[in-house]
């Protein structure tokens, strides 16, 4: 069967070189394209103790952990398939002298370039034959990791289960994001295969920038999408509303804001139950929250901005941001006035010292926010919001998008509730402990005895799993 596979692939291959010409003009490609189908390295001739290959960006940052874990006197060879994914590997991995980063050249190619290994560690579903025929053909230890199947792409696996059958013949052993993932798996007959969940819970999840946490209550609605008929923004938003208005009636009237009907509601809809703290806000600090929206796509911002102020006062992060740089600008102006009064032979010494002291003793305060709902428009700061939030409504669950990284709110101890549509996102749901599953009508409900929630952890024995992974 090789030998028709093969012959299939460089009959594919010739019959694709217009299209690859024509993509190597795009900023995109011109890279990649040429170093995976038409000029290749040449690593025939090399051996290295072990072979990684992952296929983009995301799968590259997971491998982090995995390679501090492996000593300096093991060559490891890292092959990639995108051009991001080639960037952030030679970033984050070019400067170690034992790895070797280079793109994988196309399965045509690959029997007159593939380097030998003794190990080959592939990373979720990059499904390649040859990759891990001449690789067995050479004797090494193969070894798919991180592997999944996901709902969508089950159907197409199963209609081809006769190759994928021939294919997981040269795989020794497979290590399983799920359990739904295992069963998919041995339903295609792979063989050996064991569930240690997602690698990329291995990472280190740290903060980029450190803001002041507000005193208020903070209810974080994270990367959410647009849905018909009502947005994930929207569908949430309804929910806070109640929610505000009820806290207010409690306040006012001095009322319980908890009952035995509701712990049975909150006890049904908690996952992974493991004791921890809950959140220690009062109802005047509920009463007075402040609720952050961070859409998941930046050509939403503004559309969401109008959304919100449909239902809350409003402020753009991006107007605090301005308004943060212009008041340093100010103070700057006068430290540098100040400085050339004292001493103008010292002048730019002075206006660099007086500079850093100036942003250093002028952080973002989130209290002095007088708006209900704050919107992050600018790009890379969902990481710090988790950290100051005390309630995170993941989106991505309320539409079906599969959801998203429950690890980072996790990783902050907040309390975490998610939609139902979680199909992407289940072996990473299964590394943390106390998450709430709800429908977007129950967040009024769930949320009115926010005391009463547990409050999320990461639970997994990362030297267990980078020993399953290496040994």
């Amino acid at each position: 069967m090789i030998y028709i596979y093969y012959f299939l692939i460089c009959f594919l291959h010739i019959l694709a070189l217009p299209v690859l010409i024509f993509l190597t003009f795009k900023e995109k490609y011109k890279e990649s394209i040429p170093l995976r189908f038409f000029k290749p390295t040449n690593f025939k001739d090399k051996k290295f103790h072990i072979w990684i290959h992952v296929c983009s960006f995301g799968e590259v940052n997971s491998l982090q952990k995995i390679l501090d874990s492996i000593t300096f006197d093991k060559n490891i060879f890292l092959s990639v398939i995108t051009h991001t994914g080639f960037s952030q590997a030679k970033k984050l991995y070019g400067s170690r002298k034992n790895v070797t980063i280079s793109y994988l050249a196309f399965e045509s190619l690959l029997p007159f370039v593939a380097p030998k290994c003794e190990k080959l560690f592939v990373f979720e579903a990059e499904l390649w034959l040859m990759l891990f025929y001449l690789a067995k053909k050479n004797g090494a230890k193969t070894k798919l990791i991180n592997a999944r199947i996901s709902t969508r792409s089950f159907p197409r696996y199963r209609k081809l289960k006769f190759f994928y059958s021939y294919l997981f013949s040269f795989i020794d052993s497979i290590l399983a994001q799920s359990e739904i993932d295992k069963i998919r798996l041995e339903s295609l007959n792979a063989k050996n295969v064991k569930i240690i969940g997602n690698i990329k819970a291995l990472n280190d999840i740290n903060v980029t920038k450190c803001y002041i946490k507000p005193e208020r209550l903070v209810i974080l609605a994270a990367s959410t999408h647009a849905d018909k008929p009502l947005s994930e923004e929207e569908q949430i938003l309804k929910e806070l509303e109640k929610l505000q208005l009820f806290w207010d009636k409690v306040i006012e009237s001095k009322l319980q804001d908890s009952n035995i009907d509701s712990k049975e509601f909150i006890e049904s809809k908690l996952h992974n139950f493991a004791p921890t703290s809950h959140i220690n806000k009062d109802l005047k600090q509920a009463k007075n929250a402040l609720f952050i929206v961070v859409p998941r796509h930046p050509e939403r911002f503004l559309s969401v901005y109008n959304t919100c102020k449909k239902y809350f006062s409003t402020i753009k992060f991006s107007e605090i941001l301005d308004s943060k740089k212009l008041q340093n600008s100010q103070q700057f102006k006068e430290k540098i006035i100040e400085s050339n009064l004292q001493n103008q032979d010292s002048k730019l010494q002075n206006s660099q010292l007086n500079t850093q002291k100036v942003i250093e003793s002028n952080p973002i305060d989130l209290n002095k926010i007088t708006q209900k709902v704050l919107i992050i428009d600018t790009l890379g700061e969902l990481i710090n919001f988790y950290a100051i939030s005390d309630i995170v409504i993941l989106g991505g669950g309320f539409a079906s998008v599969g959801g998203h990284n429950p690890l980072e709110p996790a990783a902050f101890h907040n309390i975490l509730l998610s939609g139902k549509e979680i199909f992407n996102q289940n072996a990473l749901f299964s590394c943390v402990q106390n998450y709430y599953i709800i429908e977007s009508s129950e967040i009024f409900e769930i949320l009115k005895n926010y005391n009463a929630l547990y409050t999320a952890q990461i639970a997994l024995d990362s030297k267990e799993i980078l020993n399953e992974i290496l040994e």
